[in-house]
């Protein structure tokens, strides 16, 4: 049997799609058929990469003799299996499926003998080899995950495409490195486009009233809006140098600072409420602002601030008044 890569691809190729020794090709009686295969995955349009399939049918009257093949500018190599004794002794089907390397040498098989002593499992090339003789060694994490059960397209999340995806990974067979790269996620892990999604867990705020202004800070560090806060109270600070302190607004007037008739606080607002999916205005108006009535609105800018907020929570909501903190 020879597993060179252009044997493979040629004989698949055919019309016959069989081969054997020279003698047996040129008297009409070529033994062993060749079929091209694919593994695919329906996660990803271009996850694929073929192998090839070789048989020696049990009703040809002849023995396998050795499983060899040529590399690119490499001397004849043989395939030894300890639990595969060649030749057999007896005429019975034997199954190679093979799949090659970049180089185009054979670098992961398995290996279908139902005569004698059976060989059923995966191998790939050891460590030892003498002369033109390659010792292969069993893969036993793929044991029982034949070939022809994974030729069905499937996804990601079949534990034995994962695990043939790996292997190939790992020994230089090109096709599938999609999939080991997104093999831990799951559609509810991936964001717009199939990008990862970084989970950040909601804030429990049911019992916590933050005592100062750099804990409500802490507490919104890692939210969406944590760097809004700082650019609201940024654009105060700002106004009030420019303008000094500034007064309540009249009834009917616009508020100082804003722009379009929104001010910055009040985009903080709603962005808490989106970002922490609170439905509660007095719970994001305590989140803000508990903090900053609790260090006795030491400055105008703070008071401005928690002003400016409570006007806002007040006016989203149909009572006309809002928890006290």
């Amino acid at each position: 049997m020879n597993l060179t890569f252009h044997n493979s691809k040629h004989n698949a190729n055919n019309d016959d799609k069989k081969y054997c020794c020279s003698y047996h090709s040129y008297n009409g009686g070529k033994r062993i058929s060749v079929s091209k295969q694919e593994v695919s995955c329906t996660s990803h349009n271009t996850g694929s990469t073929s192998f090839f399939q070789h048989t020696v049918n049990s009703g040809s009257r002849v023995r396998l003799a050795a499983i060899k093949y040529y590399g690119i500018r490499t001397p004849r190599k043989r395939i030894n299996i300890d639990s595969l004794k060649l030749p057999t002794k007896e005429s019975a089907k034997v199954t190679v499926y093979t799949f090659y390397s970049l180089e185009r040498n054979p670098v992961l098989i398995y290996v279908d003998f139902k005569g004698g002593i059976a060989t059923t499992g995966w191998y790939r090339k050891g460590d030892s080899s003498a002369g033109d003789n390659e010792e292969w060694t069993e893969v036993k994490d793929l044991k029982d995950k034949a070939p022809d059960k994974l030729t069905n397209p499937t996804g990601c999340n079949s534990e034995g495409f994962k695990e043939l995806a790996d292997k190939l990974k790992d020994l230089g067979c090109k096709g599938l490195e999609q999939c080991t790269a997104v093999r831990t996620l799951d559609p509810e892990h991936l964001g717009q486009n199939g990008v990862q999604r970084e989970e950040v867990p909601a804030a429990d705020l049911s019992d916590q009233v933050p005592d100062t202004e750099s804990e409500t800070k802490i507490l919104l560090q890692g939210t969406p809006v944590a760097q809004m806060a700082e650019d609201a109270i940024d654009s105060e600070d700002k106004e009030e140098e420019e303008d000094g302190p500034e007064a309540l607004p009249q009834v009917g007037g616009q508020d100082p600072g804003t722009v379009g008739g929104t001010s910055d606080l009040e985009a903080l607002a709603l962005q808490i409420k989106d970002a922490l999916g609170l439905s509660d205005l007095d719970t994001i108006f305590a989140v803000i602002c508990g903090g900053l009535t609790k260090v006795g609105l030491t400055s105008a800018t703070t008071y401005l601030a928690v002003w400016k907020l409570y006007k806002f929570c007040k006016s989203l909501r149909k009572d006309p008044w809002v928890r006290q903190i």
